[in-house]
């Protein structure tokens, strides 16, 4: 309720008290944001979006480079859409620098060093 009628104080305090962020079917607090009639709570909601689009992205890289069937371009293809190794959507998300831990516990340099890892064992990588 506090975020579509655009309390986003009282949103930000529940969200740093730990209250669940999805109701009871399991909506998200960016779902109802979105539904609001105030464009500075769906930017909000956009800006919260990112870091967990990120986090997505790059659990969704680490099971490519791990499956064996991955093909280069299949990864290639993922890359460019996700876009989960541009240094600048780590930034947005407020990462700083690229040994700082980040989604999954993972840095930037992480996720190259695996990205790197998987090309000296994948001559076709």
């Amino acid at each position: 309720i506090a975020v579509i009628q655009g309390h986003l104080y009282a949103a930000n305090l529940m969200l740093a008290l730990k209250v669940p962020e999805a109701d009871n079917e399991l909506k998200t607090t960016e779902h109802w944001a979105k539904k609001s009639r105030h464009k500075f709570v769906k930017e909000w909601a956009a800006e919260r979006e990112k870091p967990k689009a990120l986090e997505r992205d790059t659990k969704e890289l680490l099971r490519l480079l791990d499956a064996s069937d991955t093909t280069p371009e299949r990864l290639k293809v993922f890359l460019l859409k996700s876009k989960c190794l541009d240094i600048d959507v780590w930034k947005e998300c407020g990462y700083g620098s690229f040994d700082e831990k980040g989604p999954l516990g993972q840095s930037f340099a992480d996720v190259l060093r695996k990205c790197s890892s998987r090309r000296a064992s994948d001559p076709d990588f």
